[in-house]
């Protein structure tokens, strides 16, 4: 799975109510960018959660892979266009992560 996400009860109440016209239909395994679409349909912009470093706060990858990932060795794998995060080593996660 992934990182995971926190809304807030506004959020997610309007996230709920959007469920019969924001992709009904739609089967995927990203369910986090399909949340993503549905609340921007509902003017709600997600922000990205990574400290003023680039660390993530919510890793999205096994912990012994995140520590020892070289995004300049990897530069075509998904995390590394995604994720924004150019660090290397354990300056990857924030020491108080979220998950």
């Amino acid at each position: 799975g992934g990182g995971g996400y926190t809304l807030n009860k506004a959020a997610l109440k309007m996230l709920v109510a959007s469920f019969p016209n924001c992709a009904p239909h739609d089967v995927t395994s990203v369910e986090d960018v399909l949340v993503t679409q549905c609340l921007q349909k509902e003017g709600i912009e997600p922000y990205r959660t990574t400290d003023e470093t680039g660390a993530e706060r919510y890793n999205h990858i096994k912990p012994e892979v995140e520590f020892n990932f070289d995004p300049k060795k990897h530069p075509f794998f998904w995390y590394s266009y995604f994720s924004g995060n150019k660090n290397i080593g354990p300056e990857r996660v924030v020491k108080r992560a979220v998950s």
